[in-house]
């Protein structure tokens, strides 16, 4: 029995099964992003000068437009340096030790037997008991 076919259909199987997913994935629409909530939207966005948005100029007053002066952004003010956290005090210094402690005398040596102890006596087991003659 040839073992070419199961892999065959396999294979086969597998091509077929990643280009559907594939095509399933293409032709899918893209979802389109939801709009953000003001929760959401990064500090640094948010605090963000708003762009002014280029508008055509009416053609009835361009002497008014040009007669305006220029509005000056402020300059921006720099936030205020962050607090610093103060110091932990030094830890004191420990007392001067004016004793040494006494010197650590190490145990007296156990004496060796020269001979070593007779072994334990090991207990026979008990014989077990004779079996029963079954009662007619």
């Amino acid at each position: 029995m040839s073992t070419r076919g199961p892999w065959l259909v396999a294979s086969g199987v597998a091509v077929l099964l990643h280009v559907g997913l594939a095509g399933l994935l293409l032709l899918t629409p893209p979802i389109p992003p939801s709009p953000a909530t003001p929760e959401e939207v990064p500090i640094s966005v948010a605090l963000a000068e708003p762009v002014a948005e280029e508008t055509p100029a009416p053609a009835e007053a361009p002497a008014e437009q040009a007669a305006a002066p220029a509005e000056e952004t402020p300059p921006a003010v720099e936030p205020p340096p962050e607090p610093v956290p103060p110091e932990m005090p030094p830890e004191p210094d420990p007392p001067p030790v004016t004793e040494p402690p006494p010197p650590v005398e190490p145990p007296p040596p156990e004496p060796t037997p020269e001979e070593p102890p007779p072994p334990e006596p090991v207990p026979e087991p008990a014989p077990e008991p004779a079996p029963r003659p079954d009662p007619p």
